[in-house]
């Protein structure tokens, strides 16, 4: 079984630049930028009072902090950003991207946020993805959402029992 580790440092890293922010714009005067630096490199610690008046100030839920990293944070920072309408975010994020799947999908997300959304190469080629699944999870779902207005009726009416099939009926009435 392996053991996954927490990383303070690098935690913090990953999210200062998920949310595009610099080093002194992190901070906000809770420690200066310097030490902030040496804390990102592991070099010195951070107590944790001043970590969670970081976190608070920074409006990072103790949760997302918490979690171990992995592509999955790219999908839930999509949603976040595309829930609060912040296109600059996405750009950013995109900019960091790891694949292009997930580019992809941040190239939806601001299009559909433009009211730009249409039935283009990259749609489609998200739209072939989706038809052809066959295992669903919450990431994906967010992709059926967005794509939703392109598809015909009969895809949606099929998709919707392909999630419905797949999920016990006791997961999709606690959600």
């Amino acid at each position: 079984m392996s053991k996954k580790t927490l990383n303070i440092d690098k935690q913090l890293k990953k999210h200062r630049i998920l949310m595009g922010m610099t080093q002194q714009q992190i901070v906000q005067g809770i420690l200066d930028q310097s030490t902030y630096s040496r804390v990102e490199k592991g070099k010195t610690g951070m107590g944790m009072y001043r970590l969670l008046k970081m976190l608070k100030v920074n409006q990072i839920s103790l949760y997302d902090f918490f979690q171990i990293y992995d592509q999955n944070n790219y999908q839930n920072r999509l949603r976040y950003l595309f829930y609060n309408r912040d296109i600059d975010g996405l750009l950013r994020l995109k900019d960091k991207a790891e694949n292009s799947e997930i580019s992809d999908e941040i190239d939806l997300a601001i299009a559909a946020l433009k009211r730009k959304l249409t039935k283009n190469q990259l749609a489609t080629k998200l739209i072939d993805k989706l038809l052809h699944l066959t295992k669903w999870n919450e990431e994906k779902i967010f992709l059926f959402a967005l794509l939703m207005p392109l598809l015909d009726w009969e895809d949606v009416k099929n998709l919707i029992n392909a999630i419905y099939t797949e999920f016990p009926k006791s997961k999709l009435e606690k959600n």
